[in-house]
């Protein structure tokens, strides 16, 4: 068990999604390729970086200030609550509008209407639940 987005951690989740054909196949389909950011909203930066290239994650690493086309932050009881009972896409409007998931950077709009992110993204949550995570 590691800690919530511990590179540890995070790289749990990058073997789970490069294992899931579904991620895999939606995100490789419109060549997605970025660097994402995950944290808690209350640090300053990102605890995690993930490098991913079309649909497939290449390397996590703690967060040195590389340039993110996406970070994604909650408060840290929301991450354990969504992880422990699930995020559809039903609640993914009320989290943004909320403030309770916040995208500092990329535009989670942009996501939203493009099929295949948002399946994948809404998928993230359902992989991040599989990893064994330690309390804080």
């Amino acid at each position: 068990m590691s800690q919530l987005f511990s590179p540890e951690w995070t790289q749990e989740l990058a073997t789970l999604w490069n294992k899931d054909l579904q991620m895999r196949e939606d995100l490789g389909s419109i060549e997605f390729s970025a660097c994402v950011g995950f944290g808690m909203i209350s640090e300053q930066t990102p605890r995690v970086a993930m490098h991913i290239e079309d649909g497939i994650v290449h390397q996590v690493e703690v967060f040195q200030r590389q340039a993110l086309d996406w970070d994604v932050r909650a408060d840290e009881d929301d991450w354990r609550d969504w992880l422990e009972h699930g995020f559809g896409l039903e609640r993914l409007g009320v989290m943004t509008s909320s403030g309770r998931l916040q995208f500092m950077q990329g535009e989670h709009r942009k996501m939203l209407r493009n099929q295949a992110m948002a399946r994948s993204f809404l998928r993230v949550f359902e992989l991040m639940a599989r990893v064994k995570t330690t309390d804080p």
